[in-house]
């Protein structure tokens, strides 16, 4: 069974001319927490868990740790690998290549 570009939707002809991109997001952890008595710990463990009462828990682990997985072809590959945050081209006017 071919694939499918996951951006554009192009018939990909073989596994080979496919490209996997992988995103990670995570949320991050401090090097060193502050010292707090186990009473003050025990507090705001139980206030974190009154604060995420009634919230969806895919949500909540969205939050904390999220991965996401694409294939491109090799065109949409290029504008992803070009600029992966989407930010805007420069004021010099370039432009992403149809090719390399």
């Amino acid at each position: 069974m071919p694939l499918a570009c996951d951006r554009c939707g192009a018939e990909i002809e073989s596994e080979s001319s496919a490209y996997h991109v992988v995103i990670r997001i995570y949320a991050g952890v401090p090097d060193t927490l502050p010292w707090v008595s186990p009473d003050e710990c025990e507090a705001e463990i139980d206030s974190l868990v009154d604060s995420l009462e009634g919230v969806d828990p895919e949500l909540i682990e969205r939050d904390v740790h999220l991965e996401m997985s694409f294939v491109l072809c090799r065109r949409c590959k290029e504008i992803f690998a070009a600029d992966p945050l989407n930010l805007p081209l420069d004021s010099s006017g370039g432009t992403i290549p149809d090719s390399i």
